[in-house]
């Protein structure tokens, strides 16, 4: 597991203008710490890849936030860090979360990922298989 900092919300990734849309300052912050983090771990592993998620809250997590709201972040990171070439579901088969509350009450925030190979592992389709 790697420990990152906590991505911003997928509400929270841009910024519009009038003439354009750009990422939030927020979010290129969270880049700019994350993919270098993200790139060291993992570069080389080959894809399709499963990617978990574990968030810990704490101080820097609402509670009333959407779990699911760090994974496109978080998977944007994932492709820039040079891991994927692209975000489809021919290179991302599978992401999943967990939340887990806070240890005490001066706890702060945390998100650990682990990304696997999905390379390796051969799946038959119910759909396809001949009986």
């Amino acid at each position: 597991m790697l420990n990152i900092p906590i991505p911003p919300s997928a509400n929270g990734m841009w910024k519009k203008t009038r003439q354009k849309m750009y990422r939030s300052p927020k979010y290129q912050s969270w880049l700019d710490v994350a993919v270098p983090l993200i790139r060291l771990k993992y570069r080389g592993i080959e894809s399709p890849i499963r990617i978990e998620v574990v968030i810990t809250g704490g101080k820097g997590w609402r509670i009333n936030r959407d779990l699911d709201n760090v994974f496109k972040p978080l998977i944007d990171g994932i492709r820039q860090a040079e891991i994927v070439p692209d975000d489809t579901t021919d290179y991302v088969t599978s992401i999943s979360g967990d939340y887990l509350p806070p240890a005490g009450k001066k706890s702060v925030a945390k998100c650990e990922i682990n990304i696997t190979s999905r390379k390796a592992t051969a799946c038959i389709s119910p759909a396809t298989e001949k009986f």
